[in-house]
């Protein structure tokens, strides 16, 4: 029985499918096969890699294996600092898994705000090697909540940020990247125009030219509010105010006792920053939509995602966390469905 056991050939181990060691194998592959400096670099006569003559886009296989050939020689800590010069890219996993991570911001751009939520950073899919991109969702500070988001879309449809920097930037170049970060963020939650601090340049203009009172009186404060409310609601550009005239002076007066010593300018920020511009609000509805559609199976269902999902913002706003966890669920069970909603099926839809 022990010469039996001893003669018994030893199974081999099971290798486990791992999409990002593939999928690096595959850039290292692609790298290998690239012609040297000296040959002829034209698109047109450099030989295709295996993977382009299976059917693969040649021009992003080189450029990803150009990248590899930058990243590849890299320790992780080194790989971790080029994904913290670039913001936004998760720094922890494996080597595999952050060299992944700087190939694609390299050859792609760093990776913006979710178009969804607009405030989680997205992630690419460790799942599928970085195929797909998602959000994860992000914390509210304000209700002290995590907001979860189920935004999902093909890597080349995510939104992207440039410039991507391979070397350590100059302290002039951290800062345009914070720039330009910043700006999106603006833009992507509703408001910015080009002003500082998210207001537009037109209702800046405007509220330094307002004869400004002394809002450290409560006759200075009403006055300020009457107009400031006036400021935004009338006009080319305005705020996402309540359309109620009242209501609109109430939530400019709410502000502007809260900074008893802001100027007119500042008000108008902090009012914008608070409510967004309607404008770019309705420009970005649209944006959400687009982006909604690509997550769910029957793009159709876009419209009505979108509007169990502000219902489920709404009420975790107001701290009902188990309404808004029921409309959120609704809003995942219908990115699911692989047909469209109507009037005659709805009713049929059970939880």
């Amino acid at each position: 029985l022990v010469i039996q056991i001893s003669s018994t050939p030893k199974k081999k181990e099971e290798k486990h499918d791992n999409p990002i060691a593939n999928r690096i194998a595959s850039y290292k592959t692609a790298f290998e096969e690239l012609p040297d400096e000296d040959e002829d670099d034209d698109e047109e006569t450099r030989r295709p890699t295996k993977k382009a003559k299976k059917g693969g886009d040649p021009k992003i296989l080189n450029a990803a294996a150009k990248a590899y050939g930058i990243y590849h020689k890299m320790k992780n800590p080194e790989l971790q600092d080029v994904l913290r010069w670039n913001v936004g890219y998760g720094m922890t996993g494996t080597k595999d898994a952050l060299l992944l991570r700087c190939i694609d911001g390299h050859v792609n751009g760093r990776l913006a705000r979710c178009p969804m939520c607009f405030r989680g950073k997205l992630q690419l899919a460790d799942k599928d090697a970085g195929q797909t991109v998602a959000c994860g969702g992000y914390f509210d500070e304000e209700i002290s909540a995590r907001i979860p988001c189920t935004y999902v879309a093909k890597n080349e449809r995510a939104p992207r940020l440039q410039p991507w920097y391979a070397e350590k930037p100059t302290e002039e170049q951290t800062e345009e990247i914070k720039k330009i970060t910043e700006e999106h963020e603006a833009k992507a939650s509703g408001g910015g125009g080009g002003g500082s601090g998210g207001a537009p340049v037109e209702l800046l203009k405007l509220a330094n030219d307002l004869d400004w009172p002394d809002i450290s009186t409560m006759a200075g404060k009403k006055e300020a509010a009457n107009l400031m409310a006036e400021l935004c609601t009338s006009g080319d550009v305005t705020v996402d105010l309540p359309q109620d005239e009242k209501k609109a002076r109430m939530a400019c007066g709410k502000i502007i006792v809260g900074h008893p010593e802001a100027s007119a300018s500042q008000i108008l920020e902090l009012i914008v920053k608070e409510y967004g511009v309607s404008s770019n609000k309705l420009a970005l509805a649209e944006k959400q939509k687009d982006a909604i559609a690509e997550s769910c199976n029957c793009p159709a269902n876009a419209g009505i995602m979108q509007a169990f999902l502000e219902l489920g913002n709404l009420y975790l706003k107001e701290g009902n966390a188990n309404a808004a966890g029921a409309y959120k669920r609704a809003a995942t069970a219908i990115m699911g469905l692989d047909f469209e909603i109507t009037a005659d099926n709805a009713k049929g839809l059970c939880k």
